[in-house]
């Protein structure tokens, strides 16, 4: 009974002194503190998240017209946004005079490019924030531009004078204010996503989870 004892002790021993020869737990590799957060290499792809990834704001538009039809697809994806409770508060204002246009945004437009303005109509009794969902269908109307190989660029600057004195002229519905204005337009060939748009901070800097 002893000698039996003794070698379950021995057994025990030796499996503890081969357990204290293992190699020590990397430290590098613990999780990373709280609140902290390291964005995996970008793995999945489609043709969405491509085009999203490789957006910019448009400047360096070229002066060759937008044709109709591309403009019909891009007001489409407008209309298919999000909006509270189904809403849909927006109007969508298509500028192609060049005259009205470059008025609209002097500093990029350039002869063939189009100018939307995006109005909306406020519902209080609904709670509805009109700026919110006209947004969402700026975006839309922004990607779907650029999807299709043009340029596009968003513009807050310029509203005030569309309120202010240019609604009528511009046929905006009545009860509807401009939220913001969307250029779009063929760009020369050596502009893309890569070497011209601004750099973006890294999403680390912008995310952190609640586990």
């Amino acid at each position: 009974m002893c000698r039996k004892l003794l070698t379950l002790l021995f057994i025990i021993f030796v499996a503890a002194g081969l357990a204290s020869c293992a190699d020590p737990p990397d430290l590098n590799e613990s999780p990373p503190p709280s609140g902290s957060y390291e964005p995996p290499e970008l793995a999945v792809t489609s043709a969405l998240i491509d085009g999203i990834m490789a957006s910019y704001s448009g400047r360096a538009f070229a002066d060759i017209a937008v044709a109709d039809d591309l403009i019909d697809v891009i007001l489409q994806c407008g209309q298919k946004a999000p909006s509270a409770i189904n809403a849909q508060p927006w109007h969508f204002t298509v500028v192609k005079n060049s005259e009205t246009a470059a008025r609209l945004v002097p500093r990029d437009y350039r002869d063939g490019a189009a100018v939307i303005i995006i109005s909306g109509i406020p519902d209080e009794r609904r709670g509805v924030d009109v700026a919110f969902d006209c947004a969402l269908a700026t975006q839309n109307m922004y990607l779907a531009a650029q999807s299709l190989g043009l340029g596009a660029h968003i513009y807050y600057s310029g509203v005030h004078e569309v309120n202010g004195s240019m609604k009528a002229p511009l046929g905006v519905p009545d009860g509807y204010d401009a939220q913001m204005i969307l250029l779009i337009g063929h760009m020369y060939g050596d502009v893309d996503g890569t070497t011209s748009a601004t750099p973006r901070n890294p999403v680390g800097d912008n995310v952190n989870f609640i586990d």
